[in-house]
């Protein structure tokens, strides 16, 4: 009876450790097909009339941000608000409220106007960044 119950237990922990190194193995796989995936970026710099726009192309990880992907490629001022995030002040010195009157960077990702502070957006998927000095109003 003590060896069957011995051999049973052996038997137990064999499997259960199997299984927890199969569960390691398919979790690490996940995490790197994660980190490994990339996505195709274009970022597109209008300076409103300025200088002719500037466009680059680009392979990053999936989840880099829009501001980490810009300052990779240009000269990006910037001031940091606690909680709220990064505002981008000027691109290649070209700043907010100074070179043209009223005139501030935007950024557009895939045409559309976003709604957080660049350190903030993510790129998960192929895409077009549009950086954008224009009127505020």
């Amino acid at each position: 009876m003590k060896k069957t119950t011995l051999l049973s237990l052996m038997m137990i922990l064999a499997v259960s450790s199997l299984i927890f190194a199969g569960m390691a193995f398919r979790d690490r796989m996940i995490d790197q097909s994660v980190n490994n995936s990339v996505v195709e970026v274009t970022i597109v710099v209008d300076f409103g009339g300025i200088r002719n726009p500037i466009t680059y192309n680009g392979t990053f990880e999936n989840g880099t941000t829009v501001f980490n992907i810009t300052q990779l490629f240009f000269t990006v001022n910037y001031t940091v608000y606690n909680g709220l995030g990064i505002l981008v002040t000027g691109i290649e010195h070209v700043y907010n409220n100074v070179n043209l009157s009223n005139y501030y960077w935007f950024y557009y990702v895939n045409s559309e106007f976003a709604n957080m502070a660049s350190n903030f957006y993510k790129i998960y998927q192929n895409s077009e960044i549009s950086w954008v000095y224009d009127s505020y109003g």
